[in-house]
């Protein structure tokens, strides 16, 4: 068997982090929550017509839409100890 030499890519990635709060469902606290966005600067990351890849300001615009556009299911602000009564 022949040796194959892998070589790995690493992208630069950009993040953009959203927190959200709103009233847990079970007890009516304030509840806060958070994701990041993340998306890489690479030449398969194209633009919607799939022309040519995303420049890095077209992905930082992009990430930073998904982060701005996130609103989560009213069920996710529950508290785990609300989550627990209610089963």
């Amino acid at each position: 068997m022949r040796g194959y030499t892998t070589v790995t890519i690493t992208y630069e990635q950009v993040r953009e982090p959203a927190t959200r709060t709103g009233p847990c469902p079970g007890c009516g606290r304030k509840t806060r929550r958070s994701r990041t966005f993340t998306e890489t600067i690479n030449p398969f990351n194209k633009i919607a017509d799939k022309s040519r890849p995303k420049t890095p300001a077209e992905v930082r615009a992009s990430v930073r839409a998904k982060a701005q556009a996130w609103q989560p299911d009213p069920e996710v602000f529950r508290h785990d100890a609300c989550r627990a009564v209610t089963r």
